[in-house]
């Protein structure tokens, strides 16, 4: 699962165990702590290339499984506006398929998502709006500055626009 997830430019690329886990269908357990923190749909926003998300390349450092230091030039996450993780559990629940559990181990909240439903819902959703992961301030905000761009400088174009 983590085997040449050094060599990727972005935190969540198709060689991380984010995108992985997806991929081969694997199980999100959420041990109290809610779905504000799946990184996993961070890999979902990097497959559809959403340019709001990377700020400029950073240098970084890893050390590899021999000791070795590698320089790892990568692209961050833009910080600076927030996420609707946390509200994906009631969409989860809509869409059925046992695509999420929850029980409760004392006072916490356990719930467990199917990476790869969850993956194979957000994909399409993302594609036809590909603000749909941010909060609604945020959302709007990136909406104004998409359509605000020149045709010619718009990747991943929303369908509306196509």
């Amino acid at each position: 699962m983590l085997s040449g997830h050094e060599k990727d430019i972005t935190p969540c690329g198709d060689s991380s165990p984010y995108a992985r886990i997806c991929r081969r269908g694997g199980k999100l357990a959420f041990l109290g702590t809610g779905l504000g923190c799946n990184t996993t749909l961070h890999a979902v926003e990097e497959a559809a290339s959403l340019e709001y998300l990377f700020d400029e390349f950073h240098d970084l450092y890893t050390i590899d499984y021999d000791g070795s230091r590698l320089h790892v030039p990568q692209r961050r996450h833009s910080e600076g506006f927030g996420r609707r993780f946390a509200e994906m559990g009631e969409l989860f629940e809509r869409w059925g398929g046992g695509i999420i559990r929850r029980a409760s181990a004392g006072a916490a909240t356990i719930e467990v998502v199917d990476a790869g439903a969850m993956w194979e819902l957000m994909r399409p959703m993302v594609a036809e709006d590909p603000f749909c992961l941010l909060r609604k301030d945020a959302a709007e905000l990136f909406r104004k500055w998409y359509d605000s761009r020149p045709r010619s400088r718009r990747r991943g174009q929303r369908r509306e626009n196509r």
